[in-house]
């Protein structure tokens, strides 16, 4: 019985203590909930369709991770969802890719129902990102504004519990490689950082900024570069022989494509932009291997890994890749908080114009077909009426890069303060 007192007394003084992060963890918490049964793309519906392959007819065509752990859950609660094979058999008869198939889905009676289901594993690696970033963070504003960027951040929430993409496990892997870098153990933090590339290759970004934080000498480069690699290597070969996409696939049909899509010039004389930004952000954080600190570890991830979408193309959902690092960079330095807002503000902007209202409105289609799946995108509202699309695209992306450039010279300017 004093032992449970104990408890009470202590929960009730944590509350106390962190009372305005306890009310923003409850309405992030709220907030997914709600998002988790009324939103979806596609994308969801496909990978959830090799799942259902894998578990309920053994058609073992597996892309990555992510899918093993969805088709893990889907066989492990398998009487939660005794209607989806009917339902993804009748969707795919009816041309078996694109609209149909996602209409069928949408207007079904349970597709509230089992997208809920669906995405309670995105949750439960959610909450546990938030577990960490409590550990690694010190102070208690420090956890305020990492709670407050958890709770509220745009792009993980349209990304994973509107979109319907596994972003919250490669998130959290990546989290724990910053914990474990907060802790001074570098075989673990390159280890777990080498699962969250496995599961989602674009988290390679952190890698680079991993290594010169960790590694002494060129020895030490290229074990923990080995170490950090060789399971996305030899996951991706395992799920190509299996009918899966394969390691090509990846690198040649987005990531790597993406990567060298901002350009200088076109044809012989091209350049990719990245190929310049990129290593001389690795050039300045290297420069201060002598003085080096968690802190720098998190400032220049975030603007290496923020110069990838100033100089790339990038699908919508690409932007929660970021989330590791700047929730931890804002909760560090809480001058970039307006950059960060304008950012967000002018990347909804920019995928709804370039992408159309399918990609950003129309995601709520399973919560009402007919009124989301016409509505239109901000391009076509009465406000914009007097701007083309390309101009708005125009002006958006600028704003976009521009908060990018910001954020990243507050960072750079403050870890040069830092002695």
């Amino acid at each position: 019985m004093s032992k449970t007192r104990e408890k009470i007394e202590q929960l009730i003084s944590f509350v106390s203590r962190y009372k305005w992060a306890v009310i923003f963890i409850i309405f992030g918490i709220l907030v997914r909930l709600l998002l988790m049964p009324i939103a979806v793309h596609d994308d969801m519906l496909s990978s959830t369709w090799r799942d259902y392959a894998y578990i309920f007819r053994g058609n073992l065509k597996i892309d990555d991770l992510l899918d093993l752990a969805m088709a893990g859950y889907l066989k492990l609660f398998r009487p939660l969802f005794s209607e989806l094979p009917s339902m993804l058999d009748r969707a795919r008869a009816n041309l078996a890719t694109g609209t149909v198939a996602y209409d069928t889905f949408v207007n079904s009676r349970v597709a509230l129902r089992y997208l809920f289901f669906l995405k309670i594993p995105y949750l439960i690696f959610d909450l546990a990102s938030l577990a960490v970033i409590w550990k690694i963070l010190e102070d208690r504003q420090q956890k305020l504004r990492g709670v407050i960027f958890w709770a509220l951040n745009p792009a993980l929430l349209f990304a994973t519990f509107m979109w319907g993409r596994f972003e919250t496990l490669p998130i959290f892997l990546t989290l724990l490689a910053f914990l474990f870098a907060y802790k001074k153990n570098p075989q673990a933090s390159i280890a777990v950082l080498s699962l969250a590339i496995s599961a989602r290759t674009g988290y390679v970004l952190f890698l680079p900024f991993f290594l010169i934080y960790f590694a002494r000498d060129w020895k030490q480069i290229l074990t923990y570069s080995i170490i950090g690699l060789l399971p996305m290597f030899v996951t991706s070969h395992l799920f190509g022989i299996f009918g899966g996409g394969g390691l090509l696939d990846t690198l040649q049909g987005g990531f790597f494509d993406f990567t060298i899509s901002g350009q200088i010039s076109t044809g012989f004389t091209s350049i990719a932009i990245n190929a310049l930004t990129f290593p001389l952000i690795l050039f300045l954080f290297w420069t201060k291997k002598e003085n080096m600190t968690f802190k720098r570890l998190v400032s220049f991830s975030t603007i290496g890994v923020l110069s990838f979408f100033a100089f790339s193309f990038f699908h919508p959902q690409y932007l929660a890749w970021v989330t590791p690092a700047l929730v931890l960079a804002f909760a560090l330095n809480k001058k970039i908080i307006w950059p960060i807002i304008i950012l967000m503000i002018s990347y909804f902007f920019m995928i709804d114009m370039y992408f159309g209202f399918g990609r950003t409105t129309g995601l709520f289609a399973p919560l009402n077909y007919s009124f989301f799946s016409t509505l239109g995108g901000l391009a076509n509202q009465s406000f914009f009426a007097n701007w083309s699309g390309t101009t708005l695209l125009t002006i958006f992306h600028s704003i976009f890069v521009l908060m990018i450039a910001v954020i990243s010279f507050i960072l750079y300017q403050d870890e040069n303060k830092t002695k």
